[in-house]
């Protein structure tokens, strides 16, 4: 996708307002049977609570969201405003004129999204946005595919091509530090990965200013990169051969990992039978294109995403893969590295 549909794929995230509010004895929320309304007590008009609002609200407050359906509308105001006035000071995002997130001042960074993508796009050749997953606590994870393609040596698909690329998660409201981690996409078959190469999350310090940029701009050229140390990883994965008697239990063990299950581990099965994994490599895959072709949920997504991360690094391959596991134990097995 270019960057307009990129935009519009993240509008349920943006375009919010920002306010400051210092409470009064006239702060108060009031629950009635079709809405939750906020009265600031700062003169501004009240305003009603969006749902992610009612739970951020509950959150900031210490008061069980659960509570504001158990007890009495009064009895539930009086408590959540009298919880709410303790706090002297919140800050609140409002988009449409509804509340939709609430907190501590202090724990709001806002981050300008075009600005965002202006310095991606200078940082890296963005060729395309792959992805866009709108997360819980407005929270933004996008794939962004860039142009350097390399080959992955000892596949057994032939010119086995590869995109280097980046895995972007924000908040354009602040809610979480911003990271970025490498990302590959498998150009044959649109399996995106992500690997552990590169993964920084930044820290905010003690002040504002260009520091985050400067690190976004760092961070997404050594993802970007990456890719030629990540395809001499994936080269040696592609000659780390699996014999057919070992399969079922190193994807049995990858699914595990990623909790796929039911008709989602059925449809990676089938895969498997349609396309046996000889390597690690296509081992990885099968978990990749589950993530890409069958998974829906974002967190069942990112799920896959990590445990084919995981199989990438040799240190938690060991972990995942049983028959590593067997070879520690020095149990004997033929899965082994050709070269």
């Amino acid at each position: 996708m270019n960057r307009t549909q990129l935009m519009e794929r993240l509008d349920p995230l943006l375009n919010m307002k920002f306010k400051n509010i210092e409470t009064s004895p006239r702060t108060k929320l009031e629950i009635t049977p079709d809405m939750i309304v906020l009265r600031p007590g700062d003169g501004s008009k009240m305003m009603e609570i969006a749902s992610e609002g009612i739970t951020s609200i509950a959150k900031y407050t210490g008061f069980p969201e659960k509570l504001t359906q158990d007890l009495s509308n009064g009895i539930a105001s009086s408590a959540m405003s009298e919880l709410l006035r303790k706090k002297e000071c919140f800050s609140l995002f409002t988009k449409d004129n509804k509340v939709v997130s609430i907190g501590k001042p202090k724990d709001w960074k806002p981050i300008n999204t075009d600005r965002l993508f202006n310095t991606l796009e200078k940082s890296m050749p963005v060729q395309d946005y792959n992805r866009v997953m709108c997360l819980d606590n407005h929270i933004a994870r996008i794939e962004v595919v860039g142009e350097k393609r390399t080959v992955v040596p000892g596949s057994a698909i032939e010119n086995d091509v590869i995109a280097g690329g980046a895995i972007i998660n924000y908040s354009p409201i602040g809610t979480i530090q911003p990271s970025i981690q490498s990302f590959i996409l498998r150009v044959w078959c649109t399996n995106g990965a992500t690997t552990p190469l590169v993964s920084n999350q930044f820290t905010y310090g003690g002040g504002e200013g260009d520091d985050m940029w400067q690190w976004f701009r760092n961070t997404v050229r050594s993802a970007y990169t990456s890719v030629e140390r990540i395809t001499q990883r994936f080269g040696e994965m592609a000659n780390q051969q699996i014999p057919p008697q070992d399969r079922a239990a190193i994807l049995e063990s990858m699914l595990k990992e990623a909790h796929i299950r039911g008709e989602n581990a059925k449809a990676i099965h089938a895969e498997a039978l349609n396309n046996p994994p000889g390597s690690s490599w296509d081992m990885m895959n099968l978990i990749t294109w589950g993530s890409s072709h069958v998974l829906e949920n974002p967190i069942h997504i990112i799920r896959a995403q990590n445990t084919a991360s995981n199989f990438i690094a040799a240190s938690d391959h060991q972990r995942i893969c049983p028959v590593c596991h067997a070879l520690r134990r020095g149990q004997t097995s033929t899965h082994s590295t050709q070269n």
